[in-house]
C-alpha cells in the first residue's frame, strides 16, 4: 500500500503544474537570460583585458627604454645637423605620429 502512496505521489509531482519554484542557488530572478550572458561576457573580458596588459607590460617598459634611449639620439643629431637635415627629420618624425597618434 505504501508502495502505490509513493508511486501515485510521484505521479502527480511529475505532472502538476510547479508552484514551489524558486531560482538556483547563485542566482537571482532578475540575473537570468540575456543580462546574465551580458555580464558574464563583460567579465570575462575584463579578465582578458588583464591578462593582455599583464603579459604587455614587459614590451611596454622596453619600449619605454628604447623611446627614451631615441630621443636622446634624435635630440643630439639634431642639434649637430645642418637646417636641412633638421627639417628632414621633422618631416619624418610629423609622418610617424601621424602613424601613431589615437584615432578619436
Amino acid at each position: 500500500m505504501n508502495e502505490k502512496k509513493t508511486e501515485s505521489e510521484l505521479w502527480r509531482k511529475k505532472f502538476e503544474p510547479v508552484t514551489d519554484w524558486k531560482p538556483a542557488a547563485g542566482t537571482s530572478g532578475a540575473s537570468s537570460g540575456p543580462r546574465a550572458l551580458i555580464e558574464e561576457a563583460l567579465e570575462g573580458l575584463g579578465k582578458s583585458k588583464d591578462a593582455v596588459a599583464k603579459m604587455l607590460e614587459p614590451f611596454s617598459e622596453d619600449a619605454q627604454t628604447k623611446i627614451k634611449d631615441m630621443a636622446g639620439v634624435v635630440e643630439e643629431v639634431a642639434s649637430k645637423s645642418s637646417s636641412e637635415a633638421r627639417t628632414f627629420l621633422a618631416n619624418i618624425l610629423g609622418a610617424l605620429e601621424q602613424k601613431i597618434r589615437p584615432k578619436q
